[in-house]
């Protein structure tokens, strides 16, 4: 589900937020967003078994499979991680929380917004200032379109999504989980190397 959300507080327009029917969200370059099967089937290319089954014990795998079991283990690594599929690599972002791209000049960051916005949106000055982890992963970005959606669909015309946009080059992957005042926040970022 995408919502527009007042964003005076951080003097954006247009910022959209968006959430999953699920506890995951999934970034992959456009060029790779045909190959996603979502809950319907395993993607050309990927053999990698799993444990966990979305449609219950003795089904066949599927890519939303994949992507759960990737962030199955709740370690901070587990929430902001990289994922195979076909030539290239998205992201699973793990947590039931509305997500926001804050897009900057070195890359961006998600913010998942665990409270309000009004509660949020007046932290984001704090990103720079937050105790980021070690960086998790490098991301290459060959293809400067992407699309933020919920990975239990395949990605259609009706499958609502974020675009965002990256510039091309590799990008450091980090992520925080910290309290702010009385506010818990939840952000992960990539920086362009």
């Amino acid at each position: 589900m995408i919502e527009h959300l007042d964003s005076r507080f951080v003097g954006q327009s247009n910022l959209d937020c968006i959430s999953g029917e699920g506890s995951l969200l999934i970034l992959l370059p456009m060029t790779l967003v045909e190959q996603w099967e979502g809950s319907f089937g395993l993607s050309k290319g990927s053999y990698t078994e799993t444990q966990f089954r979305w449609a219950g014990e003795g089904t066949l795998m599927t890519d939303y499979d994949r992507a759960a079991e990737m962030s199955d283990h709740f370690t901070i690594k587990d929430y902001f991680k990289p994922i195979p599929l076909g030539d290239g690599v998205g992201i699973v972002i793990s947590e039931d929380y509305p997500t926001v791209w804050l897009p900057s000049a070195s890359g961006g960051t998600f913010v998942r917004l665990t409270g309000t916005e009004r509660e949020i949106f007046p932290l984001i000055p704090f990103i720079e200032e937050a105790t980021w982890s070690e960086p998790l992963f490098e991301y290459h970005v060959n293809h400067t379109d992407f699309a933020l959606f919920d990975p239990a669909y395949r990605f259609n015309d009706s499958v609502e999504h974020l675009p965002l946009h990256l510039k091309e080059g590799r990008y450091s992957a980090s992520t925080v989980h910290q309290k702010i005042e009385k506010t818990q926040i939840i952000m992960h970022r990539l920086i362009r190397l």
